[in-house]
């Protein structure tokens, strides 16, 4: 009987880790369908919804309290349509769902043979809609419904830079944190299933990592806490490495 080196055996024990891999992606993308769209459209239902009532909130708050209500509720809305159902669609993630046309990666993404002209408005437009179009709808509240959706903006882009910023590893977090991070909780999922949406890696993501401790592929995972601080800390860094830099070319 041929007995395997420490090498064979973890040749063919990684070469079995890929094979259950690829058995889970062909098992979910045949599986991806009418669930799956109906799941994108309530998200997108409830991400409108959300910014309107974060917009009339806002304005007819009467305190510092009701106000930053307001603005919380409409970043989560606006942040949801960025995590769980933009950055997904750029991603893919729907392609393959013949009824998902409005979540297409090509519907999202901008045209590489687009004009200057064009792409500047596609820049410019929801800027003019967040600080002009609707503050200008709220009538004598305008300025409230300006610093309102300045606020909601800047959460939106401290959010998204903190994710940027965290390290590559899975966040256990509870579910509707993870439906707002659109699935960067689980970057081991998707790291290889980078086509899947974000509500099909939460639904594998118990799977694999049973998979991962039969196989002892390692499958790193932190506590929100201290990835909290690891982001924190790496923010930190950053922002030190970009000031002395400006020093050095000073």
């Amino acid at each position: 009987m041929r007995v395997l080196s420490d090498t064979g055996r973890m040749y063919y024990g990684l070469m079995s880790f890929e094979a259950a891999i690829d058995r889970i992606r062909v098992r979910v993308e045949s599986d991806l369908g009418p669930r799956d769209v109906a799941y994108v459209e309530r998200v997108a239902q409830v991400s409108r919804w959300l910014q309107r009532i974060g917009r009339g909130w806002t304005i007819t708050s009467g305190g510092l309290l009701g106000f930053a209500g307001g603005v919380t509720v409409l970043w989560i809305g606006k942040q949801l349509r960025v995590t769980e159902l933009r950055n997904a669609a750029l991603s893919g993630a729907f392609d393959r769902i013949r009824e998902a046309d409005d979540f297409h990666a090509i519907a999202w993404r901008v045209p590489a043979d687009e004009g200057r002209i064009a792409k500047t408005f596609r820049t410019v437009r929801p800027l003019a809609r967040e600080f002009v179009i609707l503050p200008a709808m709220a009538g004598p509240m305008f300025w409230k419904a300006l610093l309102g959706n300045a606020a909601s903006e800047i959460m939106r882009e401290m959010f998204t830079a903190a994710l940027a910023a965290r390290e590559p590893v899975n966040i256990r977090v509870p579910l509707p944190v993870s439906i707002l991070l659109g699935g960067a909780d689980l970057a081991n999922e998707r790291g290889w299933f980078p086509t899947l949406p974000p509500h099909r890696l939460r639904e594998i993501a118990p799977e694999v990592r049973r998979l991962c401790e039969e196989h002892g592929v390692e499958y790193p995972i932190d506590g929100w806490t201290t990835t909290v601080r690891k982001v924190f800390r790496r923010l930190r860094r950053g922002g030190a490495g970009e000031r002395r830099g400006i020093v050095r070319a000073a």
